[in-house]
């Protein structure tokens, strides 16, 4: 890669993050400054919505992360090792060739943006957590004792109305990240022309059939 492309690269990188850093300022300041006015005077409830916001970003993006990326270590070990050297790909008269190191990078770039899709995505139910963290102390026996709790399971109707959406979201969100990991594992194995299954406990048949059973496990 040249110098030329290198510098491109970090040129579109450095301008996209100011592009989705002042995005991201032009949605939190005008509530800072409502939330913070003599009128309002709330600036607590900014702060705790804030740091909500960037915790769930930040816990979510980072665990999507370290599960492709682990993903990808056994791929890489079961698959990618075994493949040649030079990957490649033509392009008219001329050919290119992808060695393993462009591959892998190109991979957890795709990885990390994703993690950052996944981590943006969670940021939405800020208000969904704040009620499931908050309602410990809820309960419907004192708005009706007599039918405040659900007869088949025996759980306080507040379990259903604070804590299950956030539980509800988190089990989705696994099954969305698995479904990812093994789509992902699937193409980028069949890709690298590892059509071929090969039994054993360390193949990629085997890899995929603990990806499908922990997709259907969530």
């Amino acid at each position: 890669m040249s110098q030329i492309v290198k510098r491109l690269v970090i040129l579109v990188i450095v301008l996209a993050v100011i592009v989705v850093g002042l995005q991201i300022w032009a949605r939190i300041y005008p509530d800072w400054l409502w939330f913070g006015s003599e009128s309002i005077n709330l600036s607590s409830v900014f702060w705790t919505i804030l740091s909500t916001k960037v915790s769930l970003g930040i816990i979510f993006g980072f665990t999507f992360l370290a599960l492709t990326l682990g993903n990808l270590f056994l791929v890489w070990r079961f698959v990618l090792r075994k493949t040649s050297a030079e990957n490649v790909i033509p392009i008219g008269d001329s050919q290119i060739n992808l060695g393993r190191r462009l591959i892998i990078g190109v991979i957890i770039l795709v990885c990390v943006f994703f993690g950052i899709i996944a981590g943006l995505f969670s940021v939405s139910q800020w208000e969904t957590y704040l009620r499931f963290s908050n309602s410990d102390q809820l309960s419907f026996a004192q708005i009706d004792p007599g039918s405040y709790q659900d007869p088949i399971f025996g759980k306080d109707i507040a379990y259903y109305v604070f804590k299950m959406p956030f539980l509800r979201f988190v089990r989705g969100w696994l099954f969305l990240t698995f479904l990812f990991l093994t789509l992902g594992t699937g193409v980028l194995t069949h890709c690298l022309g590892e059509t071929r299954l090969e039994e054993g406990p360390s193949s990629i048949s085997h890899r995929l059939c603990e990806l499908i059973c922990l997709l259907y496990a969530v």
